[in-house]
């Protein structure tokens, strides 16, 4: 199981990177702007050595996409391509949308 902390926002609705090196904070961000555009997708969560407090710059990004339940098939079915678009993809994890 995962434990996930959303990315903050700031009081101007940008979304505030903190406790993230640079290396992986300038490829965040690009994963972010390009996140933006793609209306199905609700939000971002970034989890492992990031919640720990143990990132450093030769960790890996653990992004959770979370997508509206509308759109949740197609972008379960796309997501490889998505993680491509955004850069070198190790491991894509599918989890059920959660009951309502």
């Amino acid at each position: 199981m995962y434990t996930v902390a959303p990315l903050r926002r700031g009081s101007g609705g940008e979304v505030k990177i903190i406790h993230v090196p640079e290396p992986q904070r300038e490829l965040l961000k690009q994963i972010l702007a390009n996140l933006k555009t793609d209306q199905p997708l609700l939000g971002v969560a970034i989890a492992s050595s990031y919640l720990t407090g143990e990132m450093d710059e030769y960790s890996d990004l653990d992004l959770i996409i979370v997508a509206d339940d509308v759109h949740f098939q197609q972008v379960l079915q796309e997501r490889q391509i998505l993680a491509s678009n955004l850069g070198k993809l190790l491991q894509s994890v599918a989890v059920a949308p959660l009951a309502t």
